[in-house]
């Protein structure tokens, strides 16, 4: 599904360009078009991997009618060795209006290093609360949303064959074209399951210096596709300084509207 919810206007900034990435929208390069596929058993037949396509597709437009109501940041820092340098837990409720797709955002914890600092964040210039659009503008911006099934993609994806990955898998390459465009592979399991997807920017906006993204997928109570988690590992350019960053954003309590 298309993750469209506000920013929340309590973030850092790293945790603001996460929330920024995710707003329009998800490790590593392995598996994307151009590269080869991890060895394993054939890929499935063009026509079983096509259909596997199709019915994801289908899923996934069915779970457009859910939305979650909770959204969990984890955000760290890491030094040029890999090393932690800092890490900040943040959890939002998602609060929807009868007349608005996009969420108010509302801080409900803060964890910086082990210490509670949810009173800090909320009383901060930015605060705790962040309306539909929030810090970062809302969705729109420079980045493109990486599902190909989303409907905005429809005329520029290219979608490559289905190809050999893992043990028993497959996975199809694919490319949205844009300015930045994705590069990705979207994986499927041998029963033809949707297991998630693999992703980066092309070409990297001026502000990144290194992007790779995963995006998991999950079910909701009625079988439709529904993100459950994202990660990114971002190499970022912040005031002329680069930074490196792993994020994980995962969504819960899912309900119908």
């Amino acid at each position: 599904m298309r993750v469209s919810h506000a920013c929340p206007r309590g973030l850092p900034a790293a945790a603001g360009l996460a929330c920024l990435l995710l707003a329009t929208v998800g490790l590593g390069a392995a598996g994307l078009p151009g590269q080869p596929a991890e060895a394993g058993s054939p890929a499935a037949t063009p026509s079983a991997a096509a259909a596997a396509w199709d019915k994801a597709a289908a899923r996934y437009a069915a779970g457009l009618a859910w939305k979650p109501y909770r959204l969990f940041i984890t955000n760290r820092e890491l030094g040029a060795d890999g090393e932690s340098l800092s890490t900040e837990e943040l959890e939002y409720a998602l609060i929807y209006a009868k007349d608005s797709e996009l969420p108010v955002s509302e801080l409900v914890r803060a964890i910086k290093d082990g210490r509670d600092v949810t009173e800090e964040r909320r009383k901060s210039p930015r605060g705790g609360m962040g309306g539909p659009g929030g810090q970062q503008g809302g969705p729109g911006g420079s980045f493109p949303d990486p599902l190909p099934f989303a409907p905005v993609n429809k005329d520029k994806l290219v979608r490559g064959a289905a190809r050999a990955a893992g043990a028993e898998g497959f996975e199809f390459g694919y490319e949205i074209r844009g300015k930045p465009g994705v590069v990705g592979a979207l994986r499927f399991d041998s029963g033809g399951a949707p297991l998630g997807l693999r992703y980066s920017l092309a070409p990297l906006p001026i502000y990144l210096a290194a992007f790779d993204g995963e995006y998991a997928f999950g079910s909701a109570p009625d079988g439709s596709l529904v993100a459950s988690e994202l990660s990114f590992a971002v190499r970022a350019k912040v005031l002329f300084i680069e930074k490196r960053f792993n994020f994980r954003i995962r969504f819960g309590d899912w309900r119908k509207r």
